[in-house]
């Protein structure tokens, strides 16, 4: 036997529970009498659950010969061959074209990788799901050792490994494994999707290492297949997980073993039975030989759809060896109709899960309906039979406990003779439901629910948004910034916590928002990498100072350009050099981002150029606090870019928007050189240059907009020196119009009522007026000359404070505003901070509230509605 202290990650004993024979009265002291120890062990007997047997020992599996298939056969006996071949799920094949020198030299290579340092494997080959090395050292039995995973190019990062015949040794077994199943799909009557197209299936070499002992070890994850390759390169037993259980094969030397796997299953409908996983070598006590299993999986792109290939089960009549008339024949099979599923969701779940006790396919089958027909063929009893019960129950179960495997765990899911308990229907609900739930939950929240039940625990790790929000920490640092220093570590190693436990294949948001700096760009790095290889869309970096102010450029996180492009001097032959470790056939790169948002990072312009040019789906960019920006150009009706953000880059000079389709620009930062041309559909501006916000004469700069713009926000600092200077074109088209004004003293607002007559068809006006200084009150009111405005529905104050400016604005709209329905007058302070709102700010507000009830509530028209917030 094994040494104790031997660790080896173990698959469920096939040979049953075993147990050391029980102390001999010789060496132990006996108590009790022989027939007390007899009363008492039949006691103990009566006492045991009905279910619950004592250990007994097993003999070891008998091994058999697995049955041979030449495709070389003539297409009759081939053609049997292969059917009864089916109802084992594995076969050896012979007169192959794989040569035996290559498998011995492909061999070499693969023990070459076992020999390298742990940290080199890792370096060598990076983990990339499904590619890559992967090492589990649990101590419990379901670890599942290390395994190299290769796609057919079996190329690494080391500029020093050689894996020149693994890889030919690939290639040729991937050439038998696409014609066995074209093979197999002539007698089970489906067309091989292959054949029209090769692209629609795809080889992984999974290379293990053997480990010795009676019991089975498997080295590397499960994952879906169609079939499965193995050279035998020497005499060797197997052990095969089947439909029927756990077999022992020993196929022949320079044969290859055949399994046919789940989704080949799924194809066939039920008709072939199919091995779980792959064989695993028996190696016996007391081996010392080193065995490196080689196994070729002929599976689907990880963005398939799995559907069942065959009309109907029994698909070959009579001539396939089926007797119609065998009823028990035929319950056995009219319960394996698979329904359509997602490749990538199967495969990450059992991928993830150790050695699931049930068949994961179980939740992929339809029941039939009473008389024996399928559901499919008679969609209105389906539809009728949706109706009648509770959204939950549509998913028909097989028995009357459903057992699931999350990470390892087995859950089980007690269902009543009646359906599930009445009073729990969100657990009712399949996983892939809750899992969208808990995705809509703030990640905090959706962490929590993992107490809720063992079946709840690991659910939270497959969500697919993760926004790793900490304000009660922002505040804190807001209050007492030497506290920085402590919650930037507590803040890493949280995201870093939830990125290891992660297990869902993709994420549609993830979002930072801390107080981070260049100190922590390893960190931050490591995130960006994570984020796309999820194939992430939604990507926000919010870094602000203190989460709420942005820094000195120099101290700022700068997105690296090694990122997304090669060093200087060298040439890109693929995108896969972004992320070290992906493989060229697998990489999405940036290919899946819509949104992209970063404040305080520094984003230099080839950075820029390289999310115009690489992010074919990018809709929305905003970069906020770069020092890095210089010249910005955005240019060319082939981008999808609707949105573009840039505030506060303060190194940026020229800005050129040309032959594009944006829909909406914002820039607020000194001023610069703006350009824009041929831009129909440019309908929402937002912009402020230099001090005063009209630099540069900024309406000359969006003229080319004016005639079709709706919604224009301006930022305006100093309103009382400028105003009066600026000459307001006319805005035919206009509906909303923001103002963001400082607030100096009781400066009067009167001015701006010129701008707003030149928009005739205004529907909603905002004045936000953010507050630069104390007021001083004036006592006079002014009156601006007075102009019907038809269309104005909508006047938003924010800000508002009573002074004699605020209110001269407010009467300039109930005396003007023809069709006006609402006058909504916030009085909070529009300057944000996290530090806690003092007593005296809480009674300017009051007052502020109590002023506009007093000088607006008497002065509105009948019908206005006036809302003080």
């Amino acid at each position: 036997m094994a040494s104790s202290t031997h660790k080896q990650d173990h698959l469920p004993n096939p040979y049953g529970t075993t147990a050391a024979p029980p102390p001999t009265p010789s060496t132990q002291p006996s108590p009790l009498s022989s027939s007390d120890a007899a009363d008492t062990l039949a006691r103990l007997l009566h006492r045991l659950p009905p279910t619950l047997s004592l250990p007994i020992r097993r003999r070891p599996l008998a091994t058999c010969t697995p049955p041979l298939i030449s495709l070389s056969d003539p297409n009759p006996t081939l053609k049997n061959n292969l059917l009864a071949s089916s109802e084992l799920g594995f076969f050896q094949l012979t007169n192959h074209s794989i040569p035996s020198q290559l498998a011995l030299s492909a061999e070499s290579e693969s023990l070459s990788l076992f020999n390298l340092p742990h940290d080199k494997k890792q370096l060598s080959v990076p983990k990339n799901w499904p590619l890559g090395y992967d090492y589990d050292d649990d101590d419990d039995d379901s670890g599942t050792g290390e395994s190299f995973c290769f796609d057919s190019s079996c190329s690494t990062e080391s500029t020093e490994l050689s894996l020149t015949s693994l890889g030919e040794f690939t290639r040729e077994m991937e050439k038998v494994g696409l014609d066995v199943i074209q093979a197999l799909s002539c007698p089970l009557g489906f067309e091989n999707p292959a054949r029209v197209d090769p692209t629609k299936v795809c080889s992984l070499m999974w290379i293990s290492e053997g480990s010795p002992g009676i019991k089975p070890v498997i080295s590397g994850r499960f994952y879906p297949y169609i079939v499965g390759l193995q050279y035998q390169i020497r005499c060797q037993k197997y052990s095969l997980l089947a439909d029927s259980g756990w077999v022992s094969a020993s196929p022949q030397v320079d044969s290859v073993l055949v399994t046919l796997g789940d989704i080949g299953q799924v194809w066939s409908n039920g008709k072939l039975k199919k091995v779980r996983g792959r064989p695993v070598p028996s190696l016996g006590d007391g081996s010392n030989a080193r065995c490196i299993t080689m196994s070729l999986l002929v599976t689907l792109p990880i963005d398939s759809i799995v559907s069942p290939l065959v009309t109907g089960l029994n698909v070959g009549g009579e001539e396939d060896g089926v007797d119609k008339d065998d009823d028990s024949n035929a319950d056995s099979r009219e319960d394996r109709l698979f329904n359509s599923f997602s490749f990538e969701d199967y495969a990450w779940r059992i991928y993830h899960e150790r050695l699931p006790l049930k068949d994961p396919l179980d939740r992929y089958r339809f029941e039939f309906l009473p008389g024996g027909e399928s559901p499919l063929s008679h969609p209105t009893q389906l539809l009728l039979k949706f109706q009648q019960q509770p959204t939950a129950h549509n998913f028909i179960l097989h028995s009357q406990e459903r057992s699931i495997c999350q990470m390892g765990r087995r859950v089980r899911l007690s269902q009543h003779k009646g359906g599930y308990n009445s009073d729990d229907r969100i657990s009712q609900l399949p996983d892939d439901i809750i899992i969208s739930i808990l995705s809509r939950l703030p990640l905090k929240e959706a962490v929590f629910t993992s107490v809720l039940s063992r079946r709840w625990r690991y659910l939270w790790t497959c969500i697919t948004g993760l926004s790793f929000d900490s304000d009660e920490a922002l505040d804190k640092i807001a209050t007492e910034p030497k506290s920085r220093n402590g919650e930037r570590p507590k803040y890493i190693n949280w995201v870093n916590r939830v990125m290891r436990q992660h297990t869902g294949p993709t994420i549609d948001e993830f979002r930072i928002c801390f107080d981070l700096d260049r100190t922590s760009k390893c960190a931050i790095d490591r995130w960006i990498k994570f984020a796309v290889a999820k194939r992430v869309q939604k990507l926000e970096l919010d870094l602000l100072e203190n989460g709420e102010s942005l820094r000195q450029p120099s101290r700022n996180y700068t997105f690296p350009y090694k990122l997304v492009g090669p060093a200087k001097g060298s040439s890109l032959k693929h995108p896969s050099s972004i992320l070290p470790g992906v493989s060229p056939s697998t990489f999405a790169g940036f290919k899946s981002i819509k949104f992209l948002s970063f404040k305080c990072v520094n984003v230099s312009g080839e950075v820029f150029e390289y999310f115009l040019s690489n992010c074919p789906v990018l809709q929305y960019l905003s970069i906020h606090g770069s020092g890095d920006l210089v010249n910005v150009r955005v240019a060319g009706p082939t981008l999808m870019l609707k949105y573009l953000e840039i505030v506060f880059c303060l190194g940026i000079e020229t800005i050129e928007i040309c032959d594009t389709n944006l829909i909406s620009f914002s820039y607020l930062g000194p001023g610069i050189n703006l350009l824009l041309s041929n831009v129909p559909m440019l309908d929402e501006i937002s912009i402020g240059e230099g001090f005063s916000g009209f630099e540069n004469n900024v309406f000359y700069q969006i003229s080319c907009c004016l005639s079709h713009l709706e919604i224009l926000t301006l930022d305006i600092y100093r309103p009382e020196e400028n105003i009066k200077l600026v000459a307001f074109p006319e805005f035919p088209k206009l509906k909303q119009l923001i103002l963001k004004v400082g607030a100096w003293d009781d400066d009067s607002l009167l001015e701006f009522t010129s701008l707003i007559k030149a928009c005739p068809c205004l529907q909603r006006f905002v004045l936000q007026l953010i507050w630069m200084s104390p007021s001083k009150r004036r006592k006079k009111m002014r009156k601006a000359a007075g102009c019907p405005h038809q269309y104005l529905k909508l006047v938003e104050m924010v800000g508002y404070y009573g002074r004699i400016s605020d209110v001269e604005l407010a009467m300039y709209f109930i005396e003007n505003a023809i069709a006006l329905q609402k006058i909504v007058i916030d009085p909070r302070n529009q300057i944000l901070e996290r530090t806690p709102v003092g007593v005296d700010e809480i009674n300017r507000e009051e007052a502020a509230r109590s002023h506009a009830k007093q000088q607006l509530e008497a002065k509105k028209p009948p019908g206005v509605q006036l809302v003080i917030l």
